[in-house]
């Protein structure tokens, strides 16, 4: 199926683009929801890292916002379940984002949630602003990541929503607004680790001091609601073992370099060579293949990373190779949006592998066709 021919007949029956979407939503829910399937119990009654959200809107403006303990106290007598591995450990800001929700009953809380997160989902589709735009949308609706996030109650639906607002904003020429936005993918900031790249561009100065806008309002609320020493109440929290899973099962390089007995070493050198080729986009490229290429370096490089992380593939694939003129990164986005992160599940592939090795090798694709903006 060719992408000029699903666009002009979508560009004329929107309707039957919608439908073909909605259709597509349907296949990917059902398809989640069988490998998920001994799960259920926990993704139909909430215990899932909702848990640890509603413990953050429960908690705060107190002093315990980052105290395990009393997460855990809170997730029992709300929702009749609690986990050492889920206490809050989001920026301030986003809690106080959670604050309404603290208020309602735990399954109601958890219901206006994932009704949100269709929200955001449906709105990131209507904003996307690149084109081919229909065939964007179906690989959004077909990303196994996006599923995941949901039945896991994740955020991952905000972040594609920041991120497809801020393109918007740009299309627009409102570069400030959409630095502004884009702050607020800080929510899970350690996917963006090499997004700095792209704000050191000279092009690129409103949306950074919007960026920095921003962000220094996001502080200021999170100084409000968690006191003037929550950076080190905060990063003890992060130093907790139990929060970052099993980093040698992550599918990014740290599984990777674990995998193939690799150690530190292999994992610094793997992160020096994404780092190296996002630079080098970044410099290079269009704002749009930087801002890929600097989501697909920092999911490789990202220190606390589980499955429902691969969500943020699909616009880090869509900006990279939908967008290229090169066959190779054409092929290598559509795999990850589509059959690799799948693959990586549900076969005995040695951790990170497929992911990992797609990456970089999108990545050294698109540096080569990388040309100076003019």
């Amino acid at each position: 199926m060719e992408s000029e021919g699903v666009e002009a007949i979508f560009q004329r029956r929107p309707g039957l683009g919608w439908a073909a979407c909605a259709c597509v939503l349907t296949v990917m829910s059902l398809l989640t929801l069988a490998l998920l399937w001994p799960l259920r119990n926990l993704v139909f009654t909430g215990a899932n890292d909702f848990l640890s959200y509603y413990a953050g809107a429960r908690l705060v403006g107190t002093s315990d916002l980052y105290n395990p303990a009393k997460a855990q106290r809170v997730q029992l007598e709300s929702a009749g379940a609690s986990s050492q591995t889920l206490p809050f450990t989001r920026l301030p800001y986003f809690a106080a984002f959670l604050w309404p929700l603290g208020k309602l009953p735990y399954l109601a809380a958890y219901a206006c949630w994932q009704i949100l997160n269709g929200i955001a989902f449906l709105l990131f589709l209507r904003l996307w602003p690149l084109q081919p735009v229909w065939t964007a949308r179906l690989l959004a609706c077909a990303c196994l990541g996006i599923g995941w996030s949901f039945a896991n109650a994740q955020d991952h639906t905000f972040l594609l929503l920041w991120i497809a607002a801020s393109l918007y904003l740009l299309r627009q020429e409102k570069p400030l607004a959409a630095g502004v936005v884009f702050a607020l993918c800080a929510a899970k900031y350690h996917l963006f680790l090499l997004t700095p790249l792209i704000l050191l561009r000279r092009t690129n100065w409103r949306f950074a001091r919007g960026v920095l806008l921003g962000g220094g309002v996001l502080a200021a609320i999170s100084f409000l609601a968690a006191g003037w020493d929550w950076p080190v109440v905060y990063a003890r929290a992060l130093l907790s073992a139990n929060i970052h899973g099993k980093m040698t099962d992550a599918p990014n390089i740290h599984g990777l370099a674990y995998s193939l007995a690799w150690g530190m070493p292999g994992k610094l050198f793997c992160a020096a060579i994404t780092t190296a080729l996002v630079a080098r986009i970044a410099r290079r490229g269009t704002f749009e293949t930087a801002l890929g290429a600097c989501l697909l370096g920092g999911y490789l490089i990202s220190p606390h990373l589980f499955f429902h992380d691969t969500a943020i593939l699909m616009p880090a694939a869509l900006l990279s190779g939908v967008l290229s003129n090169s066959e190779l990164s054409r092929i290598l986005a559509l795999l990850l949006i589509l059959p690799i992160p799948l693959a990586e599940f549900i076969l005995p592939f040695p951790e990170g592998m497929l992911i990992s090795v797609a990456i970089l090798a999108l990545l050294a694709a698109m540096q080569r066709e990388a040309a100076p903006e003019s």
